[in-house]
């Protein structure tokens, strides 16, 4: 799936209050590629604070889905 990818060095800029004002947006690891990433949802609140980020396909393993 496509997903906002942090760089590391862009986490100290994090958590970030949503432009809805409901809840902080805070980068998600990916156990699989150790990469951050954010839904693409969150992209205009990345660009309102001055967050770098790239738009890519991260791979996110299923754990045993019942």
């Amino acid at each position: 799936m496509r997903y906002l990818i942090i760089t590391k060095s862009e986490l100290n800029k994090f958590p970030i209050l949503s432009s809805c004002k409901e809840f902080f947006w805070m980068p998600i690891n990916n156990k699989l590629s150790g990469e951050y990433y954010l839904q693409l949802k969150a992209q205009s609140d990345l660009n309102k604070y001055g967050i770098n980020y790239t738009i890519g396909e991260v791979e996110i393993k299923q754990d045993n889905l019942e």
